[in-house]
């Protein structure tokens, strides 16, 4: 598609969240899990009177490459201050890290994040970290 047109936008859908990375490096410039949009849907049933999950504030959870972030510490990316995006945890060789020590803990480049944010601060992580 991108050789067809260069200013092609390409979406993509992953059946499997280990799918997400994969399609990111074979040129995906969005990828939306099946489970992220599973996990959209609950909750909007869940929460259905909740004017915080209304569409346009709708907070997803989304687990991402760390990408650009390699090396850095949560303090100095500032991640939530440049896109709105809040790192919740961290995937670091199958084991989840939820205790992050902002100034200490340093990503690794084969780091994914667990990231919440709308789909305007996740697609500002993505072109800041990840493309």
């Amino acid at each position: 598609a991108r050789s067809m047109n260069s200013k092609t936008h390409i979406i993509v859908r992953a059946n499997n969240i280990d799918n997400v990375k994969k399609l990111y490096d074979a040129g995906a410039d969005y990828v939306q899990s099946l489970a992220t949009v599973s996990g959209r849907m609950l909750a909007s049933h869940i929460f259905e009177d909740e004017t915080s999950l209304a569409a346009e504030k709708q907070i997803n959870l989304v687990q991402l490459p760390a990408g650009k972030l390699s090396g850095t510490t949560l303090a100095k990316s500032d991640v939530r201050a440049k896109t709105g995006c809040t790192i919740l945890a961290v995937i670091r060789e199958g084991n989840k890290i939820t205790t992050l020590d902002p100034r200490e803990f340093r990503f690794r480049q084969q780091d994914d994040v667990i990231v919440a944010g709308t789909d305007a601060s996740i697609r500002k992580f993505e072109e800041m970290y990840i493309n």
